[in-house]
């Protein structure tokens, strides 16, 4: 799994970014690009912001394997394009996986699979390619 733990900032609680608010919108931040919701989704529960504040790389390394290099099968991307989705998907969320299966041409079923694979292949697209199409986000 590519890391992308160097990239993503610190704790951050800030009342204007969505993301850092929980399904109940209560606010609790974010730390190194994981959102209120992400959190609650791998605990499986509201988190408290000091639950937030105190991830260990530990956990969040478990929580990016977890809920988004397995989740969204980013093991089945070409090696070179791997950590791109990766930190496409940790800073702006599930829809990056609509946006790959767009530059593919294929579906956006939000899951990446065989087709989407094929078509990436077939395009010859890029890192830079990927990168580019995603900067949106």
């Amino acid at each position: 799994m590519p890391s992308v733990y160097k990239w993503e900032g610190g704790y951050q609680k800030v009342k204007s970014d969505s993301g850092n608010y929980t399904t109940s919108g209560k606010l609790v931040g974010t730390k190194k690009g994981i959102s209120a919701k992400t959190l609650e989704s791998y605990l499986g529960r509201e988190p408290t912001a000091d639950e937030m504040k105190n991830l260990d790389q530990e956990t969040i390394s478990k929580i990016y394997r977890e809920e988004f290099y397995e989740r969204y099968n980013i093991a089945k991307l070409p090696k070179e394009l791997q950590k791109v989705a990766m930190h496409a998907l940790v800073t702006g969320g599930p829809k990056t996986i609509k946006y790959i299966q767009e530059l593919a041409g294929t579906k956006q079923d939000m899951i990446i699979g065989d087709e989407t694979v094929k078509a990436l292949k077939e395009k010859g697209i890029t890192a830079a390619q990927l990168k580019l199409s995603l900067i949106h986000i």
